[in-house]
């Protein structure tokens, strides 16, 4: 199988170009950057947001397209990122689309996002099942925007008859970056974590059981043109995540906490502030959500129609991580 990666030099884009390789299958990647990642075979150096000679060259002779570049979501978002978020994530989309349609491309498959049911899922901390694919899609973000009308494009579209839609959790695994990895610094460093327990339930997934995930959907003649949420089927805490990292490091645990309500205060002062200013504060009611609030997601679908089942859960990946960490340091 030929098959292209773009945004092969990225965290998810890295370990889905050593799978493929290692099982046999000849692997081009596609970035912005210069350098040819060295767990590519070829390597395309393409903007996707301009359909060009380069894009559509890209696409000969593939078999399947992985598509995961994109502009990620920003914590603070301003005029010029709403754009680009159009304008990559769905406008880019597009163009590879047509790129790979005027290629005969067989196969593509496009990683999406949880944000696209939104950032406030409506009585999500009090449902005692997690939101599945049959869920309502309102993304409130132009992020999540722009990943869903992006996905319109890949099912609706007809540019390529066989298509899958993966929507990942919060992603975790050797190498990630993000706020797991900030934590642990944090940690790391003996910055005590004073969270309360919010009781709160946030999914996540670790990088090669995603990579697993899409083996499958290449696999599958029952992943044509369906939609798949991918998790390690656990729901987590912020201070279950804290707490778990913290025995990791085999550091002491903090006895203290700071009150919940003194977080709500300081989220409402950061929506006045953000007001004033014109842009987001550094913490404020989204920080807030992000931080005690739940994004609890089944992969059901995937594990029952697929056979996917999670290798991994972040007690499991801890481990690899920090060591991981170490080597970064040494």
């Amino acid at each position: 199988m030929n098959a292209l990666v773009t945004g092969a030099s990225g965290f998810i884009g890295k370990y889905l170009c050593k799978a493929l390789a290692e099982k046999g299958h000849i692997v081009s990647g596609l970035d912005v950057f210069d350098e040819k990642p060295m767990w590519c075979d070829k390597y395309f150096k393409a903007d996707i947001t301009i359909l060009d000679d380069n894009l559509v060259s890209a696409c000969e002779n593939i078999d399947v397209i992985f598509h995961l570049a994109g502009k990620v979501h920003a914590l603070a978002e301003i005029k010029a990122d709403i754009e680009q978020y159009n304008l990559v994530n769905t406008v880019g989309t597009e163009n590879l689309l047509k790129a790979a349609a005027e290629n005969s491309v067989g196969k593509f498959v496009f990683f999406s996002t949880i944000k696209v049911y939104g950032e406030k899922i409506p009585d999500l901390d009090n449902k005692k099942t997690p939101v599945d694919e049959q869920m309502e899609t309102i993304p409130d973000t132009p992020y999540g925007q722009s990943k869903l009308d992006a996905e319109k494009l890949v099912l609706s579209g007809n540019y390529i008859d066989d298509v899958t839609i993966l929507r990942p959790c919060m992603v975790y695994g050797p190498e990630a970056k993000g706020n797991i990895i900030k934590l642990i610094k944090a940690i790391k460093m003996g910055i005590p974590f004073l969270l309360p327990e919010f009781n709160n339930k946030r999914s996540m997934v670790d990088v090669r059981d995603i990579v697993r995930a899409v083996i499958l959907i290449t696999e599958k003649n029952e992943a044509k043109n369906q939609t798949y949420i991918v998790s390690d089927g656990k729901a987590y805490s912020t201070k279950q995540v804290a707490v778990a990292i913290t025995q990791a490091l085999r550091k002491k645990q903090s006895s203290l906490c700071i009150p919940a309500f003194f977080f709500t205060i300081l989220g409402k002062m950061g929506d006045w502030v953000g007001k004033i200013v014109g842009r987001r504060f550094f913490f404020d009611s989204d920080v807030l959500n992000k931080i005690s609030g739940s994004a609890w997601f089944s992969s059901k679908k995937i594990e029952r129609e697929l056979g996917f089942k999670p290798d991994y859960d972040l007690e499991k990946a801890l481990p690899e991580m920090l060591k991981q960490e170490e080597n970064k340091e040494c």
